[in-house]
């Protein structure tokens, strides 16, 4: 869904209206703008909220920053020759249907692995 810049620009008239000066723009307000940089040219959102063009710039760079993750592959995680752990563990795994797990002992990485994709593919 396209974001409405009308109504962006309406939220900024409103915080102006009601901050005390030379406050910081809040944090919901600097990603409503972000959210545009999508849909609108630059220009036209500093025009129309009244920001300039190098803080729209800096607020997309630090919310695509905070965005950023790394997604592990399913298969490889845990190497060929997996040694036992060597002290005892507890360990209670809650899935989210409420499925408890509770593992003692030394089970080694690729067992708990194992039970872990196995209760992902059973919660899906």
């Amino acid at each position: 869904m396209k974001p409405n810049i009308a109504q962006a620009a309406q939220a900024f008239t409103e915080w102006r209206a009601s901050r005390s000066k030379r406050s910081h723009t809040p944090a919901h307000l600097r990603e409503l703008a972000v959210a545009l940089v999508d849909h609108y040219p630059m220009s036209q959102i500093c025009d129309l909220l009244g920001v300039n063009t190098r803080s729209l710039k800096v607020w997309s760079e630090q919310q695509s920053a905070s965005q950023e993750f790394v997604t592990l592959p399913d298969e490889g995680l845990v190497p060929v020759e997996v040694p036992t752990v060597e002290k005892g563990i507890e360990l209670k795994i809650v899935a989210s249907g409420g499925i408890e797990c509770y593992l003692s002992g030394e089970p080694s990485a690729t067992f708990v692995a194992s039970l872990l994709r196995t209760m992902q593919e059973g919660a899906a």
